[in-house]
């Protein structure tokens, strides 16, 4: 099952739990089978709460990569997941950029996308960064700012619909 790591927290007065006995939380770097029975039938019911329905949330990752002969120009990772694609990073060569191997591979993106149901992209990046200019060039807005977010660097959540 891999390394697990104990805590024990002890509801007092003050929490106003029900819960009279001790609460031992156990943290795992992976996903045992009773904990996924466990969420798919406790999401069933939260699906029916927000959505008004039973939601199959399946979730796809897919690795792209650009090349000419044997050489790789750049690669994506794409999250599709309840209708929306996630560019979880997107690299081009830098000797390459700015020669179409970026936009292809989200045009690429959008279509893997839109396969599997999707209408929406995003994305974030670094406020600022030189990436911003690309992805609203090719139809990407800012829907959220991320202040002191990854390394306490502030990103932006940039959004497209497709």
């Amino acid at each position: 099952m891999g390394i697990a790591l104990f805590y024990t927290y002890m509801p007092n007065a003050l929490d106003n739990l029900v819960i009279t006995q001790p609460i031992k939380i156990v943290v795992l770097n992976r996903k045992p089978k009773a904990m996924k029975t466990f969420d798919s039938a406790e999401w069933k019911h939260y699906d029916r709460e927000h959505f008004g329905r039973d939601i199959k949330w399946d979730s796809k990752v897919y690795f792209l990569k650009a090349y000419s002969g044997r050489k790789i120009m750049g690669t994506m990772e794409l999250k599709v997941e309840g209708g929306v694609g996630e560019i979880k990073t997107l690299l081009v060569k830098h000797t390459m950029q700015r020669q179409g191997v970026g936009r292809a591979l989200v045009s690429k993106a959008e279509k893997i996308t839109k396969t599997n149901g999707g209408h929406k992209l995003f994305l974030t990046t670094g406020e600022g960064w030189r990436a911003v200019s690309f992805y609203k060039a090719i139809g990407f807005e800012q829907t959220a700012k991320l202040s002191n977010h990854y390394f306490s660097v502030d990103f932006i959540e940039m959004s497209k619909f497709i």
